[in-house]
């Protein structure tokens, strides 16, 4: 049984029968995480059928990279995800009107859709960002790729959900760092 994020993290509570029935039942829980490992075993998983298994990603699609700004320009912030409230870019916006208060240069784009984006983008108006900030929308690997070697850095603020939902590991910071591109992130899930 694989668990990668909110079938534990939202869905557990709900199937709590069916869980409890597949931790008897079950031979091997393959957890993506340390973090949701630990939840299997809080909820009654047998330790020893739990063995964390991080998902890869295919590094030959990846040309590494360092990155440096230009001397007077922006620094590229990149956001990739669904608009849901446990990626949390209404702090990454909050973050970056801060910096770009403080005097900072820079640029954020965000690829990905979901059911906060008027929300957001709201929010975005509303703390003058609307210079600041590109919207994409969904875009093809392809594209997500050539924005990721476009990027200085890559924003992934993930939080916990109000209904409990959890990142697992998200495959966009495998993918961003196999590309030299450095991350800033939360301490959340399995994130560290």
């Amino acid at each position: 049984v694989a668990a990668r994020g909110a079938d534990l993290t939202r869905h557990l509570e709900r199937l709590r029968p069916l869980y409890r029935d597949l931790f008897r039942r079950a031979q091997l829980f393959l957890p993506v995480s340390a973090s949701l490992a630990q939840i299997l075993i809080d909820n009654g998983c047998p330790e020893e059928k739990v063995t964390v298994h991080h998902s890869a990603i295919d590094l030959s699609r990846f040309d590494f990279r360092e990155r440096t700004p230009e001397p007077g320009g922006a620094v590229r912030l990149l956001f990739i995800g669904r608009l849901t409230e446990k990626k949390g870019l209404s702090y990454g916006l909050e973050a970056l009107a801060s910096l770009l208060r403080g005097g900072r240069e820079l640029e954020l784009t965000v690829i990905g859709s979901g059911e906060q984006e008027e929300a957001l983008r709201r929010q975005s108006s509303e703390l003058g960002l609307d210079g600041a900030v590109r919207w994409l929308g969904r875009r093809t690997q392809e594209q997500v790729q050539a924005e990721l070697m476009r990027a200085h850095l890559l924003l992934a603020p993930s939080v916990t959900a109000r209904d409990g939902d959890q990142e697992g590991i998200p495959n966009v910071l495998k993918e961003a760092m196999a590309c030299g591109l450095p991350v800033v992130s939360t301490f959340h899930s399995g994130i560290p």
